[in-house]
């Protein structure tokens, strides 16, 4: 895993502990691209799920890191067919 997706899925988790990480590091042209999975999408459409996503993007990284980021998916839980819990406490 690279800096940059590491410091993406921080900045996520700061905002929704839950956050399961289907990001791949990418070669070439973008550093970052893939799925992001968490319960806060839940009843949420595509449109707001995608604001609330870069929103805390645009705060946590440079712009530079930014222009890294590919296209990046927003799922529940149901949509992508998996199981959330949340880290214990500490971890």
């Amino acid at each position: 895993m690279g800096k940059l997706h590491k410091k993406m899925i921080q900045a996520l988790r700061q905002r929704w502990p839950d956050v399961v990480d289907a990001v791949d590091d990418v070669d070439g042209g973008y550093g970052v691209t893939g799925v992001i999975i968490s319960r806060a999408f839940n009843g949420l459409d595509h449109d707001v799920r995608q604001k609330r996503l870069w929103s805390v993007l645009n705060k946590a990284l440079t712009s530079g890191e930014l222009e890294q980021i590919g296209p990046i998916a927003t799922l529940t839980p149901a949509e992508a067919n998996v199981k959330i819990s949340l880290p214990p406490r500490g971890v």
